[in-house]
């Protein structure tokens, strides 16, 4: 059966983290199907013990790619995003989790009502020393527009606050993304603004 959500997750030496991420996508209370995509970077941590025991508990949600050497992110994400196939994706960093677990169902309600809207973008709380941040300073619904991003005026969340309609991996990787894979693109690399536009 095809997935409503993919959930990427790219990781790299995360154990004392990752458990916490994963749990908050299995509290979502949705009525969308979603599937979690872990690419794992070479983690030497016990990071994939932790992964394992999760798809072991929950078959057919969790595909977890493996990778013999350390490819660095770039490269790792990149064979995460060849696996996106359905309707909608999102990243979440296996260092970052998801506090409401009506985030999905909120998100995927919005895309599926509004069409003309590509990415649904929530407020996350950035943690540190002090008071939690919120990590936008804005407290009100704001709708952005793609001249508005190029602008500079494009109000979006942080990476763990957003979810896309998959316009740009429904069939499969663009050429760009697999063409003269070089060196300087890890160095140059940044996931938000590539997705975001």
């Amino acid at each position: 059966m095809q997935k409503d959500l993919t959930v990427i997750m790219p990781c790299f030496n995360r154990v004392k983290y990752v458990a916490e991420a994963l749990d908050s996508v299995f509290a979502q209370r949705t009525c969308y199907s979603y599937e979690i995509v872990v690419a794992d970077d070479c983690s030497t941590d016990g990071t994939l013990d932790v992964i394992a025991r999760y798809e072991a508990a929950h078959p057919g949600v969790i595909r977890v790619l493996r990778s013999n050497c350390n490819q660095k992110l770039f490269r790792n994400v990149v064979r995460a995003y060849a696996q996106v196939r359905t309707k909608y994706f999102c990243v979440l960093d296996p260092d970052d989790y998801w506090s409401d677990p009506l985030k999905v169902q909120r998100a995927l309600d919005f895309l599926e009502s509004h069409p003309d809207f590509t990415i649904y973008a929530g407020n996350s709380l950035l943690r540190g020393d002090g008071p939690d941040r919120p990590f936008v300073p804005v407290d009100r619904e704001v709708d952005s527009s793609f001249e508005g991003l190029l602008r500079g005026r494009c109000v979006l969340g942080q990476t763990a606050g957003v979810i896309y309609r998959n316009v740009v991996f429904a069939k499969g990787l663009p050429w760009r993304l697999t063409a003269n894979l070089r060196p300087d693109q890890e160095r140059t690399f940044r996931g938000d603004a590539f997705r975001n536009l």
